[in-house]
C-alpha cells in the first residue's frame, strides 16, 4: 500500500491506493482541516451511532426546561427533573466519547492559532454590535423593560449583585458548557451525518429550539422572536468556527462577547424601569 499524504502530528498515513489495484485515484478535499476528516474516517463513526446520538442528547434540556416550568412549575420534581437533564448533556457526551466512538485523547480544548482567535474575537465583537443597534432600532419597540425587570425578580436576581453574579456565571462558565455540548459534541455528530452548510444548519436548529423552549417558558413572543433570530445567528457562526479550527476556544471567545452584550442590555433595561 503507497501512502499518499500523510498528516503530520497525528503520526498516521491517510488516503492509501492499492498499487496493483488502482492506477488513478481522485481525491477531493473537503473544505475543513484534514485533522477532522481523519478524525472521522478512523474511528469510523456511522450515521446510524450519529443518530442515536442526537436522540440521547438533543432533546434532553428541552425536557428538562419543560418539566420544571410547564409541568411541574415550582416543584420539587421538576426542579429534579431539570437537574438531572442538566447532569446528563453534561455526563452523556463524555461518555459517547470514551465508550462508543472508543476515544480517549480529548481534541476540543488545545492551544488555537492566533487566526482562529482573531476571528473568535472579530465575531464577537460584530455580532454584539449587531444585537445593541437592533435593540436599539427595534428592541425598545418591542421589548418591555418593565417586563423584564420583573421577570429577573422572580428568578431572585433582582438586585445588582445577583444579577452581575449570574451574568459572571453565565458568560464565562455556562457559554463554555454550551460550547462542549453544542459545538464539540452536537455540531461533530451532525458532521457524521453530512457535510459542510447542512451540518452547520443543523446544529444551529438543534441550538435554536432548545432555547426557543426555555425562552418561550420566561418571555413574551416578541422577546423571544427577537432572541431566537440571534442566537441562530450566533449557533451558524459557532458552529462554523468550530468545524473550520477544530476547536472550542475562539467560537468560546466570541459566545462571551455576545453573552456580555446581552446581560449588558438586561442590566440597562432593568435600571431603566426601575428609574
Amino acid at each position: 500500500m503507497r501512502p499518499l499524504l500523510t498528516l503530520s502530528g497525528i503520526g498516521v498515513d491517510c488516503f492509501c491506493v492499492l498499487a496493483d489495484d488502482v492506477r488513478q485515484k481522485t481525491i477531493s478535499i473537503p473544505p475543513y482541516p484534514l485533522n477532522y476528516l481523519m478524525a472521522v474516517t478512523s474511528h469510523s463513526m456511522s450515521r446510524r451511532q450519529a443518530v442515536w446520538a442526537l436522540a440521547f442528547l438533543v432533546p434532553v434540556p428541552s425536557l428538562g426546561t419543560l418539566a420544571a416550568m410547564v409541568v411541574w412549575p415550582g416543584q420539587s420534581i421538576g426542579q429534579l427533573v431539570f437537574a438531572v437533564a442538566k447532569g446528563w448533556i453534561l455526563v452523556f457526551p463524555l461518555f459517547w466519547w470514551w465508550r462508543v466512538e472508543n476515544r480517549r485523547t480529548p481534541q476540543p480544548l488545545h492551544r488555537p492559532t492566533a487566526r482562529a482567535l482573531l476571528e473568535g474575537l472579530a465575531s464577537g465583537l460584530v455580532l454584539a454590535a449587531v444585537i445593541v443597534a437592533v435593540y436599539k432600532l427595534w428592541g425598545t419597540q418591542w421589548v418591555d423593560p418593565v417586563a423584564i425587570r420583573d421577570q429577573v425578580k422572580s428568578v431572585g436576581l433582582g438586585s445588582p449583585v445577583r444579577y452581575l453574579t449570574a451574568a459572571l456565571y453565565w458568560c464565562l462558565v455556562n457559554a463554555l458548557l454550551e460550547e462542549y455540548v453544542w459545538r464539540w459534541f452536537v455540531t461533530r455528530q451532525f458532521r457524521y451525518l453530512c457535510r459542510g452548510l447542512p451540518a452547520i444548519l443543523f446544529a444551529a436548529l438543534a441550538f435554536t429550539l432548545h432555547h426557543v423552549f426555555a425562552l418561550a417558558t420566561l418571555f413574551p413572543w416578541q422577546t423571544v422572536f427577537l432572541a431566537s433570530a440571534g442566537i441562530a445567528i450566533g449557533g451558524l457562526i459557532w458552529s462554523d468556527l468550530y468545524l473550520r479550527h477544530q476547536n472550542l476556544w475562539p467560537a468560546y471567545c466570541s459566545h462571551v462577547l455576545v453573552d456580555i452584550a446581552v446581560f449588558g442590555l438586561g442590566y440597562d433595561m432593568i435600571q431603566s424601569a426601575t428609574g
